[in-house]
């Protein structure tokens, strides 16, 4: 099937470089510079593992037979609803998902394997754990990462009452002259390049100049 090799649907690289940039994230110390950015890119690109590369590429025959499934309809139709009564059963009750929601509400800090052993103990019902994040995303629910912030002293509070403030006219708060700026290095930019299969990867590819294109 030919698709346009800028179209994001159906290319399994995205996926990769979400995880690239969650685990850049999570380093314990961040780039202090441009050169420090490339480098650490590259470490983590290395140390991806193959298994996850390798599921990435077979994932690519399901993404084409879903997205030609669900395509069918809205070419047959012009609408691309499900139709009524398709699709599996529920595996859980409207009563279970309700203690699912309540459980998760009440214990922020419990991954969905958690909650699927709290389910089992509760009601006898065995169910996946993508099934639990499923029923949780249904009502607005989705893991994310806490924010992490230092705890306030009264030290800290009376720093906040001594903010610096400074006059200036209205629309010039991008201004140089007005900018403080908090950290050393303020931040960089980099495009990279790389490539996936089964066995394998590219190196990944520093762009130094102008943008990747298709061609």
């Amino acid at each position: 099937m030919d698709w346009l090799a800028y179209f994001p649907d159906l290319n399994p690289i995205e996926h990769l470089w979400d995880d690239l940039g969650r685990r850049f994230a999570a380093r314990l110390h961040h780039p202090e510079n441009t050169q420090q950015l490339k480098q650490m890119l590259s470490d983590e690109w290395a140390l991806l593992p193959q298994e996850m590369l390798h599921q990435l590429v077979l994932s690519m025959r399901r993404r084409c037979e879903t997205t030609i499934a669900d395509l069918e309809p809205f070419l047959e139709t012009g609408n691309a609803g499900r139709r009524p009564g398709q699709g599996r059963r529920w595996a859980t009750t409207p009563n279970e998902d309700r203690y699912l929601v309540l459980t998760a509400r009440r214990h922020r800090n419990m991954n969905a394997t958690l909650l699927q052993q709290h389910l089992r103990s509760a009601t006898g019902t065995t169910v996946s754990t993508q099934t639990v994040r499923n029923r949780l995303h249904g009502v607005g629910l989705y893991a994310r990462r806490p924010m992490v912030c230092v705890r306030l002293t009264s030290r800290h509070r009376r720093d906040r009452r001594e903010r610096i403030f400074i006059w200036r006219n209205r629309g010039s708060r991008h201004n140089p002259a007005f900018v403080h700026e908090s950290v050393k290095f303020g931040g960089g930019v980099v495009l990279v390049y790389g490539g996936i299969s089964i066995d394998g990867r590219t190196d990944l590819y520093i762009i130094r100049d102008g943008p990747l294109t298709a061609r």
